[in-house]
């Protein structure tokens, strides 16, 4: 029997956390038939302290917004997704990444899993959202919860929604002398949105950068 944590059916909002160590885990497996799941609706807001772990054949679909402070795993086999891949503006279907240091992307985010509308918006400049895998988005790649022009996301700066003024970096290299592929399978050319231009100068990177192949030490 399949088993589904409905998240925010009554309130708009919910956290967890107390610590940056607290840990969202979905075992898949905790009924015996691997199939638990949970379930962000539309117009929903999960805030989590920590890192979000889907394992066991776990399922997580998103259709509202996850605001993440720690790192991001879906364990091979489990699946990450949405209900549906409309293209359309909306602010939903988005995980926002929101914590002050390094957040990793780990598993599967192309098989089983992928990105709908990815949104990096850190606490500190210059730190990273580093790829330890291939990436997956579906809909658009946003810098900044309040910039404008994707045209599968609308930033929402209600008050409970974080907004750290288009902070942070994509790390696609990973420390281990392996570079990772980031895909926006959105054919759109505005999928893409809230980076500056790249310059060769470092110092003109402090706000918000996209590096497709950061090379090693970036």
């Amino acid at each position: 029997m399949k088993k589904t944590l409905l998240l925010l059916a009554f309130c708009p909002f919910l956290g967890f956390g107390q610590s940056p160590d607290y840990t969202f885990y979905n075992d898949g497996a905790n009924d015996g038939n691997g199939s638990a799941g949970v379930f962000v609706q539309k117009g929903a807001l999960l805030h989590i302290q920590g890192k979000l772990t889907n394992a066991n054949v776990g399922q997580v679909v998103n259709e509202g917004i996850i605001e993440l402070k720690g790192d991001i795993e879906n364990v091979p086999g489990s699946k990450f997704q949405t209900n549906n891949t409309q293209i359309d503006s909306t602010n939903e279907k988005t995980v926002k990444f929101v914590g002050d240091g390094t957040q990793a992307i780990i598993g599967d985010f192309v098989t089983d899993g992928s990105f709908f509308n990815l949104v990096v918006d850190k606490g500190v400049s210059g730190t990273a959202v580093e790829l330890r895998t291939d990436v997956n988005v579906d809909g658009s790649l946003v810098f900044g919860t309040a910039t404008t022009g994707a045209p599968t996301y609308k930033g929402n700066t209600s008050s409970g929604y974080t907004n750290n003024l288009n902070k942070g970096v994509i790390r696609t290299y990973d420390g281990t002398n392996t570079d990772h592929e980031l895909y926006v399978t959105n054919g759109n050319v505005d999928a893409v949105q809230g980076y500056p231009a790249l310059a060769m100068d470092r110092a003109a990177l402090s706000r918000t950068a996209l590096f497709k192949h950061a090379g090693q030490g970036v």
